[in-house]
Order: structure tokens, then C-alpha cells, then sequence
């Protein structure tokens, strides 16, 4: 079975996050707490330095196979939608471009609206 693995920490704001867009996307992970010296000295010396760190996990050779190869899907464009469909336009409606942060994509995906600027 694929999951991912993921490395935590207590009180840290990323892996709360991370763990969090696993929930959204309904995806299995399996979460390492590094809540020991033995732990966290171990996981230094595989040379990572922070956390999250998070890892696909696929399985043998057959669920290596299956994640490559499963699952094929015969698709066949309608090419007359494609050619009839106008491309989208990026930007507002004005046509000005807009460059937004990450934070700003991610509030906007989960529905959040942030604080604005105080400048503004």
C-alpha cells in the first residue's frame, strides 16, 4: 500500500501544516515523532535538518510496479472541444497581473481569507 512517512516534531508549525494538507487530500501517512535525543541524533546523522521531512513509501517490487504501470487509462481527446475552447486569461478581469504569495494561494485553496496589509 503507498502512504507517506512523515518526521515531526513537537510544536512545530510546518508539520501541523503538512499533516494538515494530508488530511484535506485524504491521503495515508504514517507520522515518525523524532521525541527523543536517540531519535533526533539518528535522524541527523541520515544528514536531514529539518522537519517535516516526509518520504513516499511504495512497498516491494510489485507495488513498485503497480504504481508505475497500474491503472492505464485509454484517453481519447475530443480535438473539436479543444479547438473550440478559448484559452483562460491569467489575472483580473482589468487584465492586470496580480503576483500572489504562497500563503495567499493556500488561504485562497482552503477557503481562509488572511488579514490585509495594514498599508492598505
Amino acid at each position: 500500500m503507498i502512504k507517506y512517512i512523515i518526521y515531526t516534531q513537537k510544536n512545530c508549525i510546518y508539520c501541523a501544516e503538512a499533516k494538515s494538507i494530508f488530511d484535506e487530500a485524504g491521503e495515508v501517512y504514517e507520522e515518525r515523532k523524532l521525541d527523543t535525543a536517540e531519535k533526533v541524533r539518528r535522524f541527523k546523522n541520515a544528514g536531514h535538518t529539518t522537519v517535516p521531512q516526509i518520504f513516499l513509501h511504495i512497498g516491494g517490487f510489485h507495488e513498485l510496479e503497480e504504481f508505475f504501470f497500474g491503472d492505464d487509462v485509454s484517453f481519447k481527446p475530443d480535438i473539436k472541444l479543444v479547438e473550440d475552447t478559448k484559452p483562460l486569461k491569467i489575472g483580473s478581469l482589468s487584465g492586470e497581473k496580480k503576483v500572489i504569495s504562497f500563503a495567499e494561494k493556500r488561504a485562497l485553496v482552503k477557503g481562509r481569507k488572511l488579514l490585509e496589509d495594514k498599508d492598505e
